[in-house]
């Protein structure tokens, strides 16, 4: 792995790129976070949250599913899926929010 490569210095640019309202940049670094370490349930919670961010709700709660089901007992997951899943019911969204579009 190069350095451009190094988790922290990618972990640190996706932070900055959220800070700074670029979501979309910090989504394609946690995305690459997420391919480098699969398992780090860190960087799901945070691609998580910037996939909310941009109201990707379906994405967000996949990542927040897969946290739980990495670590049960994490609670920045359970309160994120609690949040998404209560937004939805709140604006009675459909299972394929783009069917309603249709």
């Amino acid at each position: 792995m190069h350095d451009a490569e190094y988790p922290p210095a990618l972990r640190k640019q996706a932070e900055c790129y959220f800070q700074l309202g670029r979501s979309l940049d910090a989504l394609k670094v946690y995305s690459r976070l997420v391919e480098l370490e699969p398992e780090n349930a860190e960087y799901l919670v945070q691609r998580a949250r910037t996939y909310d961010s941009l109201d990707f709700y379906e994405d967000a709660l996949r990542d927040a599913e897969r946290v739980l089901q990495l670590d049960p007992g994490n609670i920045d997951a359970r309160q994120l899926r609690q949040g998404l899943t209560m937004r939805r019911q709140g604006f009675g969204m459909e299972d394929d929010i783009y069917g309603a579009f249709s």
